[in-house]
This record gives structure tokens, sequence and C-alpha cells, in this order.
């Protein structure tokens, strides 16, 4: 019997449709499916995806694809959160809806060890000393062949071309080297971290 207020009289109770509806979208569950990356968009196996629901922390880990699945969470919106050793911490939140499967997508950026940041740092400076005495050597070479040939030589010409050539040296040799070893150790620092940042990638 349908009673005037849109309800349903069952043995002389209302049983109020909407009510029913209402109750039944706030008390359901549905299914998350979390896939987790880096920022280079590579999929991460075995990453700790987790999410507290009533107190209590629900953990699963991502599989070989980077995807992992929460199941029956309650409906509503849903923090989930995943980890994995070398990466930052990231979460997102979802909304669960009743019945249904949502996805979401979490990105990890990569965290260079400290240790090996050390090494990099330590091997950039030891090529730096290494760099700079053999600038310095080569320099030191060239003005010793300049000055060997000014000895040697009896054209004028060559006298004084090399005087200039070895005045110009000498004048820039502290420029010169720093420069030297300014370029190199930039571009060996740079291809270091690069090799890091592969490394790191590969390795999750």
């Amino acid at each position: 019997m349908i009673s005037e207020k849109g309800g349903f009289l069952v043995m002389g109770k209302q049983f109020n449709l909407q009510r029913f509806a209402d109750e039944s979208v706030t008390n359901g569950s549905g299914d998350v499916i979390v896939t987790v990356q880096n920022s280079a968009e590579t999929l991460l196996s075995g990453a700790v995806v987790s999410v507290v629901v009533d107190g209590s922390t629900i953990t699963v880990s991502t599989g070989t694809d980077g995807t992992t699945t929460l199941d029956d969470l309650p409906a509503g919106t849903q923090t989930v959160t995943a980890a994995m050793d070398g990466y930052t911490t990231n979460s997102a939140e979802v909304t669960v809806e009743s019945g249904d499967t949502v996805s979401v997508t979490i990105t990890l950026s990569a965290v260079a060890a400290s240790a090996v940041t050390t090494v990099i740092a330590a091997v950039v400076s030891e090529l730096s000393d290494l760099t700079n005495d053999a600038a310095t050597q080569a320099v030191n070479e060239v003005i010793a062949d300049l000055e060997n040939e000014i000895d040697t030589t009896s054209s004028l010409w060559v006298k004084i071309r090399n005087n200039m050539e070895k005045s110009v040296l000498v004048a820039i040799k502290t420029i010169v080297i720093s420069t030297l070893v300014s370029a190199l150790t930039d571009k060996i620092e740079v291809y270091l971290n690069k090799v890091l940042a592969n490394e790191v990638s590969a390795n999750k």
C-alpha cells in the first residue's frame, strides 16, 4: 500500500524508499584500482599502498604491472597513500562509489640516496684537482716548448712570435686552467647525475 508521502505501508509501518536509497549509497562499498608510477611514468612494482578505514590501516602492494586493488572500501572520499623505498611518499583522494570500481594514479618522485650523492661530490672534487694538475702541466709544457725553441732557433721571427705566445700564456695561464677545470668538472657532474637517475629508475 502506498502512502500519500511516497512510502510503503508494511504491516502498519511506513517504509520510506528515498531514505532506503540514501542509506544504501552511504553504507555501501566499492573498489579502488590504484596505479603507482614514477615521474617518468614508469610503473612501480612492490609499492606499498594503504588507506585508513575506521581507524584501521589496510595495506596492499602493487604487482609487476604497478597496480593493485583496494576492495570493499566504504563509499565516500578516501585518502589512498603510496610509498616505496627510494621515493617520496604521496597520497591522493578518491571518491568511492557504492557498488562501483574507480581508478586512481599516484606518482612518486625518486630521491637520490645521500650516500651516493656524497660519493658523486667526492668524485667531482677529486677530478677537479686532477684536471687542474693536468691543465697546469699541459700549459707549462707548452711554455717550456716555446722557451726551448727560442733558445735554439736562429730565426728572429720565431723568437719574437714565441716570446709573444709565451707572454700571453703566462698572463692568462690561471684563467685558462680554471676555465678548463670548470668546464670539465661540470660535464662530469652532469654525466654522473644522469647515471645515478638512470640507475635509480632501473632498480625501481
